[in-house]
């Protein structure tokens, strides 16, 4: 009797220590907590942790090293020395378009590369389009060449085997400004539409009322 007394005064006990660490916590926390099967992880509210970037480092090719590519392929550098290089676009002809994406207002320009003797490497090196509004995308459709700018679609008349488009883009679309600036452009087979990303307003979260997005098309 003495022992099943003992036995029952320390499970008693047990018992009454959780019950009132349990009411402590909830107290503490503002949050109920669940215990046995039906346990659940407890996260702390919005915003209660600062936020943490790891962003990548850009390492150059050491001298006289290129990548490791499979057997039956080499890797030998095309261009290099550009600011911010964010889109390639090739033309009919083979020319190599370089968007430069600089975030900046009026900075952004476009990169004419041209490998006359097909050696790999361009033995022409032209400025294309300057002036740009935060551009990303760019396509051609026929005599028509597009670009993306943060703010609209832009368009200019384009001849095969121009290095220079000297004339003032001409605005057929204004876009929402605001969240991230890069707006793509993709042509349909038919030549008809162009499909704009607008981008987000935000990587992660609900999106700001005061920041809509929406989706776009236009014709030439």
């Amino acid at each position: 009797m003495k022992h099943r007394h003992l036995i029952f005064t320390i499970c008693f006990c047990t018992f009454l220590l959780q019950s009132l660490s349990l009411h402590a916590a909830e107290e503490n926390t503002g949050h109920a907590i669940e215990t046995g099967p039906a346990e659940k992880l407890i996260l702390p509210p919005p915003n209660a942790t600062r936020a943490v970037a790891n962003p990548s480092t850009l390492i150059p090719w050491p001298k006289g090293k290129t990548p490791t590519a499979p057997a039956g392929f080499e890797v030998s550098l095309f261009a290099g020395d550009l600011d911010n290089p964010r889109m390639i676009y090739v033309l009919p002809n083979s020319d190599v378009l370089v968007m430069e994406s600089v975030p900046e207002q009026s900075q952004s320009r476009i990169v004419l590369l041209r490998d006359s003797a097909k050696r790999g490497r361009p033995d022409l090196r032209q400025s294309f389009l300057r002036r740009l509004n935060m551009a990303f995308g760019m396509t051609l459709i026929g005599n028509r060449f597009y670009v993306g700018n943060t703010d609209g679609i832009v368009v200019l008349p384009y001849s095969t085997g121009e290095t220079r488009l000297q004339r003032r883009p001409e605005k057929i679309l204004d876009l929402p400004s605001g969240g991230h600036y890069t707006r793509n452009l993709l042509a349909d087979s038919a030549g008809k539409k162009i499909y704009v990303s607008v981008g987000s307003a935000t990587n992660v979260g609900v999106r700001s009322a005061s920041s809509p997005r929406r989706a776009f098309h236009c014709g030439q």
